[in-house]
């Protein structure tokens, strides 16, 4: 019983990390970008997650590019989860965009 307590407790703490990685990478790019733009802008950009290369990664909504890819292999997914990811599973904001992230990779 210890054991299982253990490794939810790991598997939290490194939700967690990764999570504000994700977090803290994404606000580096904006504040690279924020010179020309104002707060307002910034806050409007929306997220997809979508499947590239087979795993799970964060876009900007108008890029090709990824901004983070996870280890998160979309084949150990769910099939409805494989086909929204090839389509794209849009997020309006930071907080949103988390609990995706959150959902897929727990």
């Amino acid at each position: 019983m210890r054991s299982n307590t253990m490794k939810f407790t790991i598997c939290g703490v490194l939700l967690a990390v990764m999570l504000l990685s994700v977090t803290f990478i994404i606000g580096l790019n904006f504040a690279n970008h924020a010179d020309s733009q104002n707060i307002n802008e910034i806050s409007g950009v929306e997220y997809v997650l979508k499947d590239y290369d087979g795993r799970l990664a964060v876009f900007k909504s108008n890029q090709q590019k990824p901004e983070i890819v996870f280890n998160v292999y979309t084949s150990n997914l769910p099939q409805y989860d494989q086909d929204s990811l090839q389509k794209g599973v849009a997020a309006k904001d930071i907080q949103e965009l988390n609990r995706l992230i959150e959902d897929y990779i727990s």
